[in-house]
């Protein structure tokens, strides 16, 4: 049986191993959706926007990576701050796997569903 430890260092895992993904992902996928938005004054800010928003998951990643890496040694989130972290990347998680589902796009549920759920039962177990 999975241990909380083992959770958490999964989901940390997955969350590291979508980072390479990610930028990937974004070089091939998004950035050209993205740089096909007309570069007119009216649309400059969303483009540039949206540019900076996905770059910043990369490390938004890497950041859910170390706290559950941090998790599986401390016992999980110890703090109310922790919790609400924890929370926050489970929410935003589901409501983002939820927009690529509806397109279609199923690579990225695993850092955005699977390693949340991974954190969300190994939090249950403690």
């Amino acid at each position: 049986m999975a241990t909380p430890q083992t959770l958490f260092k999964t989901a940390a895992i997955l969350n590291a191993i979508f980072v390479p993904a990610h930028i990937v992902f974004g070089l091939t996928d998004v950035h050209p959706a993205i740089n096909s938005i007309p570069s007119t004054p009216q649309h400059r800010i969303g483009q540039r926007g949206a540019q900076n928003c996905y770059n910043y998951v990369n490390a938004s990643l890497l950041v859910a990576a170390l706290l559950n890496w941090q998790w599986a040694r401390t016992g999980g989130p110890q703090t109310r701050e922790e919790m609400a972290v924890f929370w926050t990347i489970l929410g935003i998680g589901l409501w983002s796997g939820l927009r690529y589902v509806q397109v279609g796009e199923f690579k990225p549920l695993g850092c955005l569903v699977l390693a949340p759920a991974c954190s969300v039962a190994a939090l249950f177990m403690l």
